[in-house]
């Protein structure tokens, strides 16, 4: 990938997400970190779960369902409250 469709990728990203990236010129800071530091974690795709059903408000839970499922393109597990003792939430 060269670098103008990297920056156009990273961009559209952005775009799509609605968040800000900013870019950096040292991976120094003028802490006592810096960005390339060795205990850095991956970051993981969080699971959701939401509880639908009786006593959950349709509209609301179709709203948070689509703020998920189109902003942040994480998949949603709907469950109701009374299958939820009984729900696998492992990851």
């Amino acid at each position: 990938m060269q670098k103008n469709e990297l920056k156009e990728l990273i961009s559209k990203v952005a775009r799509d997400c609605r968040i800000t990236i900013y870019g950096v010129n040292t991976g120094f800071t003028d802490q006592e970190w810096t960005l390339a530091v060795t205990t850095s974690r991956v970051l993981q795709k969080p699971s959701v779960a939401m509880i639908t059903g009786d006593g959950a408000s349709a509209s609301d839970a179709g709203e948070i369902w689509h703020m998920f499922d189109t902003r942040f393109i994480i998949p949603v597990t709907m469950v109701t409250a009374a299958r939820l003792s009984s729900a696998d939430l492992t990851l």
